[in-house]
């Protein structure tokens, strides 16, 4: 597992803020991500500080998942 900010995200894989803040969005949401807290991003402390995520090196998603089974 490492932390990163979506800036830091998207320049290690060469792609806009975009596609990294919904990379990490899907993977929070699917319980593979947390956010780990908040760091300032500014030196005057201005402006919103920028959310830290865990995220582990690997992931494999699946996108045909199997239906849920209700409960009875």
């Amino acid at each position: 597992m490492r932390k990163v900010t979506v800036n830091q995200l998207a320049a290690q894989l060469g792609v806009e803020y975009v596609v990294a803040a919904s990379l990490l969005k899907l993977l929070v949401s699917q319980g593979a991500a947390t956010e780990a807290g908040k760091i300032k991003t500014s030196l005057s402390g201005k402006g919103k500080p920028s959310t830290v995520y865990e995220i582990p090196d690997t992931f494999t998603l699946n996108l045909n998942p199997q239906p849920q089974q209700a409960a009875a």
